[in-house]
């Protein structure tokens, strides 16, 4: 675990694929410890143009192929199961070095 946690932090940029602007999904709170963080992160949605994250707006891109540097970006996906894998197969063939894939919660499930 250690040396995923290492490899994944080695990137240069970040990325939050499932990124919501609502603060009780745990795709704002993935976004948010990253500014917290100071780490160069980019948002992932599709359906929002941007998301704010304390006084930061970050302007969203709709998949990873849509990243700036993908091949720079370790990718942290907050995606429901029946897009996660969707997410997984265009994160490998944009060059993705890396993806950590966070536990489905129950708010992910209700909506």
């Amino acid at each position: 675990m250690e040396m995923a946690a290492k490899a994944f932090f080695s990137s240069s940029q970040f990325a939050v694929a499932g990124a919501s602007a609502n603060k009780q999904k745990f795709g704002y709170k993935i976004l948010a410890w990253y500014d917290a963080h100071g780490l160069p992160v980019q948002p992932i949605n599709p359906s929002q143009p941007s998301i704010q994250v304390s006084s930061t707006v970050y302007s969203t891109v709709t998949s990873p192929s849509a990243l700036p540097s993908p091949t720079d970006t370790s990718l942290s996906i907050v995606t429901p199961p029946q897009i996660t894998l969707q997410i997984l197969r265009e994160a490998k063939s944009v060059g993705i070095p890396a993806v950590w894939l966070q536990p489905v919660g129950k708010e992910m499930r209700d909506g």
